[in-house]
């Protein structure tokens, strides 16, 4: 019996590979439903830059997948409202749904588990070590809080604005999905009071023309906020067990995406447990270029304040293609020499620890 630590997207993916390879598995989650906590939010696989093409090869792992909503357009906006419009030809980002619907990632992974024999025990802890864990972030790098909307006047445009009144050293985001969309303000300045996150989304909701226009008649569903956390480890394996998605810190410490990195991690640690192959290994080859690139990228962004917000939405202009985006973001991470990135990973990873 193989036995897995937490219900998410991670644990689930996990389970679905060993249980397609004959595996006995039983997974333990502390809480009554599979993660997440909200009844329903938006989230994407980003399609361009270093991602281009998660989602074919998501797709060709084995595990059920989700119905998707293509992306093409995104806007980004300065704090004083200069807008870049950022446009592709390929789809910037899918688009699906999390939380309780029939037709959220969590449902559809659950489904998958449950009719190939996964046990599935709510409520509960094993007391004892488990063979794989993914209970999420165990600490706070960012957190997230805004709302899900219905009747959404997005046009199946990503819009992002930049404001250190009410977004500092993050963004808020409108992510669309069908007529749906998710609002929702995502920072790496994790305050002492949740409150004070949604302080910020009512003042950016009563000042931003912007969203005021997005949401003229939309219906709220309900909140939506979370917790995020990365890191680039060493190693994934502690006191033998094997660590996935965000409770090993697989996630991009540029932006807070990390949807594609639990799902594959999950997935090779199933993998190293079938074919006697070194975890370790199998994730360095698949994730560790990646998360060294956005923690390199992190170093550049999650510093930047309104007035380099400014300078960087005047930069992009007023149209610019996606790649073209990209690669400007590539050429400041370029400028970040390894002697610089290890400082920064060194000193972030001792107050991870604190």
């Amino acid at each position: 019996m193989i036995t897995i630590l937490g219900a998410g997207m991670s644990g689930l993916a996990a389970a679905i590979t060993l249980a397609r390879a004959g595996y006995a598995v039983r997974i333990y989650e502390k809480g009554m439903r599979p993660k997440p906590g909200f009844h329903t939010a938006v989230h994407a696989f980003r399609n361009y830059g270093r991602e281009q093409g998660a989602v074919s090869e998501l797709s060709q792992l084995g595990i059920d997948m989700p119905e998707y909503c293509e992306i093409y357009r995104m806007y980004k906006f300065s704090p004083d409202m200069k807008r870049a419009e950022i446009v592709s030809t390929q789809p910037q980002y899918y688009t699906y749904l999390r939380g309780k619907e029939l037709n959220s990632m969590d449902q559809i992974l659950l489904k998958q588990a449950e009719k190939l024999g996964v046990e599935l025990i709510f409520g509960e802890t094993n007391k004892k070590k488990a063979d794989i864990i993914a209970t999420g972030a165990s600490k706070v790098s960012g957190v997230a809080y805004g709302k899900h909307y219905e009747n959404v006047n997005a046009e199946k445009s990503v819009h992002i604005f930049f404001n250190d009144q009410y977004a500092p050293h993050g963004y808020l985001y409108v992510l669309p999905y069908g007529n749906s969309a998710d609002v929702i303000i995502m920072t790496f300045q994790v305050p002492e009071d949740y409150g004070i996150i949604r302080e910020y989304f009512q003042k950016a909701m009563s000042e931003n023309s912007v969203l005021q226009e997005l949401l003229y008649d939309a219906e709220e569903v309900c909140e939506v906020r979370g917790i995020g956390d990365f890191d680039v480890p060493l190693s994934a394996v502690r006191d033998g067990s094997l660590y996935v998605g965000e409770a090993a810190g697989f996630q991009d410490g540029s932006n807070g995406f990390g949807s594609k990195y639990a799902i594959l991690s999950g997935y090779l640690a199933a993998r190293s447990m079938i074919e006697d192959l070194d975890y370790d290994e199998l994730w360095k080859e698949a994730l560790l270029d990646d998360l060294e690139y956005y923690f390199k990228r992190g170093i550049v962004y999650q510093p930047m304040d309104n007035k380099d917000f400014k300078n960087y939405i005047e930069e992009l202009g007023e149209t610019t293609t996606k790649e073209a985006e990209e690669k400007l973001k590539a050429g400041k991470v370029s400028n970040i020499s390894d002697s610089l990135y290890y400082n920064h990973l060194s000193k972030w990873q001792h107050k991870r620890e604190i």
